[in-house]
């Protein structure tokens, strides 16, 4: 098998602030998984950057033996106490790149990450069996600012590009790429699913929110640090702020092998 290429991974805050702000999926998404991937007691499982295990334990719960692979230390430890309880879990703190599996030893292949993970996927379609699913799951999130957008507007007559640093939109969508993906390697029975819902928020969590997007804190220290006391000082306390989340969940399975010639 040649070597997996190395993919960059972003920032993220600690752990423990990451796991209360980031957004949850749904648990039917976990539902479709389990059916549609006929899991259960015993099922083989690759989970590529598990984070803090929110996606995990839907499959531990299901029986399923997980291989959680999550490369930075600070969420690796967060990761095997939160499921120190479960045996059939083992968490690889490396670089995908670097897990080496048996090939054909997996049911499945799940991951939250679409744009890190499916840059992989050469590598690791020989770790999946025959007829052996990929699981995506996504986000997007549009911000609709509303009045507090007014704020930021006098706030930008003083800080000209202020506006430019209030996403209108963040996330992690998997669609786009899953479908690219899907065609170059003839993924088979292609399934898709959404959710959508809509939440507010106070400027004060919307910031949180924010600390869990690699996009914000890939900004410069300082450029953060004055985009986040702007949207303190200048927009109303206690907001509201509208969000409205696309959640996406796509499944294909890899090609089940031609018969053998009798």
């Amino acid at each position: 098998m040649p070597p997996w290429p190395a993919v960059d991974r972003p920032p993220l805050p600690d752990p423990e602030s990451y796991d209360r702000w980031c957004l949850r999926y749904p648990a039917a998404f976990f539902r479709q998984i389990e059916r549609y991937a006929a899991l259960g007691p015993g099922s083989r499982v690759l989970e590529v950057y598990s984070l803090t295990g929110r996606h995990t334990l839907p499959l531990l719960q299901m029986g399923c033996r997980v291989e959680a692979v999550e490369p930075r230390a600070a969420f690796a430890r967060y990761l095997r106490n939160r499921l120190v309880r479960y045996r059939d879990c083992t968490v690889h703190e490396l670089p995908p790149n670097q897990l080496r599996l048996p090939d054909g030893s997996l049911d499945l292949v799940l991951s939250a990450d679409a744009a890190h993970c499916l840059p992989l996927l050469p590598q690791l379609f020989p770790l999946l069996r025959d007829g052996g699913t990929l699981a995506l799951l996504g986000s997007h999130t549009t911000v609709f600012w509303g009045e507090v957008r007014l704020g930021a507007c006098r706030q930008a007559h003083r800080h000209p590009g202020f506006l430019d640093w209030l996403p209108a939109a963040y996330g992690n969508p998997a669609l786009p790429l899953f479908f690219e993906w899907a065609g170059r390697y003839q993924l088979e029975a292609p399934a898709i699913d959404s959710h959508r819902q809509q939440r507010t928020c106070s400027p004060v969590e919307y910031i949180h929110l924010l600390r869990t997007q690699p996009g914000h804190l890939r900004l410069p220290p300082l450029t953060r640090m004055k985009l986040e006391a702007n949207l303190l000082r200048e927009l109303p306390a206690g907001g509201p702020i509208r969000l409205c989340d696309t959640l996406e969940l796509c499944l294909a399975r890899k090609p089940a092998a031609p018969p053998a010639d009798p």
